[in-house]
């Protein structure tokens, strides 16, 4: 915007000086016309340092964006090791962990036996209710009568009947 303001300035300012030069063609040589060249000599000067000016501004910012950039990038990489590194330590405490609770199942599952006990009783058909050799105490539990008559309680992992 700025620029586009000089430069409309300036071809205005280009058109005064024609226009001047027309005049100075002209025998009207006086000094209101010497001064008007040099109050336009002194607006070009003006324009030419504030152009100046504004390189510079523009210049340093772009620099200091650069710059900013530059660290900006830095600190990205930095940061994306620090994740990785962190991944890697949380996945590798995961496999661990994996690896501790596979082995504690295992031992679990030996401790319990690796051979899992099920009784299933059907009934004769024949018998009366309650002329049974079987009770059943609860759901892994079984009582037995022996050839000696003795009741006898037997565990199972799931006993049905």
């Amino acid at each position: 915007a700025e620029n586009d303001q000089m430069r409309m300035e300036n071809v205005s300012l280009k058109m005064k000086g024609q226009h001047m030069k027309k005049k100075l063609e002209y025998p009207m040589a006086n000094a209101e016309m010497v001064a008007i060249v040099k109050s336009l000599y002194q607006r070009v000067q003006a324009l030419k340092q504030e152009k100046e000016q504004a390189l510079t501004e523009v210049q340093q910012q772009l620099d200091a964006m650069a710059d900013n950039c530059t660290k900006v990038y830095k600190m990205s990489r930095d940061l994306d090791v620090v994740v990785a590194d962190r991944i890697d330590e949380i996945t590798k405490k995961y496999r661990a962990e994996v690896l501790q609770r596979k082995l504690l199942y295992n031992k679990v599952q030996e401790l319990r036996g690796n051979i899992r006990v099920f009784f299933r009783c059907r009934f004769d058909n024949r018998l009366q209710p309650g002329e049974g050799i079987f009770e059943f105490p609860s759901q892994t539990e079984l009582m037995v009568t022996n050839l000696q008559g003795e009741k006898q309680l037997v565990d199972f992992d799931r006993v049905y009947g």
